[in-house]
């Protein structure tokens, strides 16, 4: 037995290891634009903060309700840090070989979790910096309190656990955990805290033990679910636009990243509004909309990686049909600059409103915005891997250029 698991965790890590070796050398500039964001020597602040946070939600100093919404915070963090790697620590196509192997689930369960150990291993770092914290903090409950924090974690790996491998019933079991979690935290009484705290870690486990597979976990409707009027809308736009059906599928097949890029605008948006509002409409409320609209414009030039993997795949039909080659390119840019109204409108609206600058100086920005949506497409079509890096310096250059253009 314990040839087999050395075995197969072998050739699950090295797998492992190529594959994300391949997915750092295309997006190494993400963890380059994090460590120069984040406050603080780079990297280091990128574990220290999350250290604070995990300090902040063992605290026993908050009500129930504001420490299950810590230890949701937590969870929902560390499910976003698993999911872009699903395919990474499941397997991906070296499982297609394995799963005609007699092996027995035991034994993949215990390499799937020896797979996910390693790949939160840097989310790990933060949690032995913050039990460092608390050991040293001179508190009388500082072992209850790295008791909780492991806990913590263990229930944040249950989560990701359920999410690899599509239990449904894992939450449900993570729900009273939570709760016994939390009531633990809350509790002044050390004889029932403690056994909640003991309680958390297996029911969380139980949950996850039970149940099969769901075959889509969360995507497939309910049979109840009644979807002509999803369908005859769809058939109308395919009508009135098929250009922009084609578009719209596009997006709707890869729908965590393209929810992320329509939706984080707007809230990037109504979020620099009230920090202009807290501003009090002052001189930095033009600088700060400026750098909003650069940040937005690298969220949005994701929508043409997206749109172009997809046509890149119909490369060979495409190149039948009697269409100019820069059709495609031309309706890609349209619908970028369509996504981009809404968030320019709401920066635009205060500084309308409270008659910060001009209104030529104002649609001139304007312009110079969807000039900039339109440019990002450059990046990705002339600068193969290093496009995220051409395309921050595109907008970093564009939002220096209009600081010093504007009028103060």
């Amino acid at each position: 037995m314990l040839d087999r698991y050395l075995l197969f965790t072998g050739l699950r890590l090295r797998w492992y290891i190529r594959a994300s070796g391949d997915l750092l050398a295309r997006h190494w500039q993400w963890f380059l634009i994090a460590g120069l964001i984040v406050p603080g020597p780079p990297v280091v602040g990128l574990f220290f903060l999350p250290a604070l946070v995990l300090e902040a939600v063992i605290s026993h100093q908050h009500t129930l309700l504001w420490q299950l919404v810590g230890i949701v915070a937590v969870q929902l963090a560390a499910l976003l840090w698993i999911m872009p790697q699903r395919r990474l620590c499941t397997g991906g196509d070296f499982m297609r070989y394995a799963s005609a192997l007699p092996l027995s689930k035991s034994l993949c369960l215990g390499v799937d979790l020896t797979l996910l150990i390693v790949a939160d291993s840097l989310a790990i770092v933060p949690t032995f910096i913050a039990t460092a914290h608390v050991i040293t903090a001179p508190s009388p409950d500082r072992v209850f309190r790295v008791c909780a924090l492991w806990v913590l974690l263990g229930s944040a790996c249950v989560v990701q656990m359920g999410a690899l491998r599509r239990r449904a019933i894992a939450f449900a079991g993570i729900a009273l955990a939570d709760v016994a979690l939390g009531s633990s935290l809350v509790l002044p009484d050390a004889v029932l805290r403690l056994p909640l705290l003991a309680l958390a870690l297996p029911v969380a486990i139980a949950g996850l033990l039970t149940g099969r597979p769901a075959k889509r976990f969360g995507l497939m409707p309910p049979a109840f679910v009644n979807i002509r009027p999803a369908s005859s809308i769809a058939r109308e736009l395919g009508r009135f636009s098929p250009t922009f059906l084609i578009q719209c599928k596009a997006l709707a097949a890869r729908p965590g990243p393209a929810l992320f890029r329509v939706c984080m605008p707007i809230v990037l948006a109504l979020a620099v509004g009230r920090l202009i509002a807290t501003f009090n409409f002052d001189w930095r409320s033009l600088p700060t909309v400026i750098l909003a609209l650069a940040a937005i414009s690298l969220i949005l030039g994701g929508v043409y990686r997206t749109l172009r993997d997809a046509h890149e795949a119909m490369r060979t039909y495409l190149a039948a049909l009697p269409i100019s080659p820069r059709y495609w390119p031309t309706r890609d840019t349209a619908i970028v600059l369509l996504l981009g109204i809404a968030p320019l409108c709401i920066l635009l609206w205060p500084l309308v409103a409270h008659d910060l600058s001009p209104m030529f100086v104002l649609l001139a920005l304007a312009a110079a915005y969807l000039i900039l949506l339109a440019s990002q497409r450059l990046p990705l079509a002339f600068g193969g891997r290093n496009a995220v890096l051409y395309g921050f310096i595109l907008a970093a250059a564009w939002s220096v250029a209009a600081i010093a253009a504007v009028p103060r």
